[in-house]
């Protein structure tokens, strides 16, 4: 269900991208492509402060709830014998994993993957504790996003690449390779 939700938010934006792109004049249709691509070198000081103090409280709250996280891996009864509030730990979370995103991305512009790769490549050498994945997944995702912008401005220099092509890139085969395997375990069982 979160899946086909995802697909059709994913259409109805790019539908609205897409008229955006339409009415506008060519100054906007450049700052427009440009968002798509994803670029760190349009932020100004500002707007990363603003991101730094977004992503302060948000990370707070979600090492706050680490311990959340944790009994929900063992399933939702599970959770909720130990105190937890499944939906509304579940909703308050991707409530403001979404605003955070929102605010990322509306400096930004899109930058594919580093939330799916980083703690998929985390959990392998730290396993599942919530308050160790969370932390050392916001270390890696922020080494994956400058190693990818530093690939992407040096690899056919004076070119700079856009670097969400340089994350997708990382990411579609991990993506890939995530769903072949979780086939493979639901054939198995």
């Amino acid at each position: 269900m979160m899946i086909l939700a995802g697909v059709a938010l994913s259409s109805l934006f790019s539908g609205a991208t897409t008229l955006l792109q339409y009415f506008s004049t060519d100054t906007q249709m450049s700052a427009i492509v440009f968002w798509t691509f994803g670029d760190l070198g349009r932020v100004n000081m500002k707007e990363v402060g603003i991101v730094v103090f977004v992503t302060s409280l948000s990370f707070a709250y979600f090492l706050f709830n680490s311990w959340n996280y944790n009994s929900l891996e063992s399933g939702e009864d599970t959770a909720r014998g130990l105190g937890v509030h499944v939906s509304r730990v579940r909703l308050t979370s991707m409530v403001i994993a979404s605003l955070n995103t929102a605010i990322i991305v509306s400096f930004v512009g899109t930058i594919n993957f580093i939330g799916l790769i980083a703690p998929h490549i985390v959990r392998r050498f730290i396993g599942n504790d919530y308050r160790y994945l969370l932390p050392a997944s916001a270390f890696m995702g922020a080494l994956l996003l400058i190693m990818s912008d530093i690939f992407a401005l040096l690899i056919i220099s004076p070119v700079i690449l856009p670097i969400g092509a340089i994350t997708s890139f990382l990411g579609a085969p991990l993506f890939l390779y995530l769903i072949y395997k979780g086939a493979g375990s639901h054939a198995k069982s």
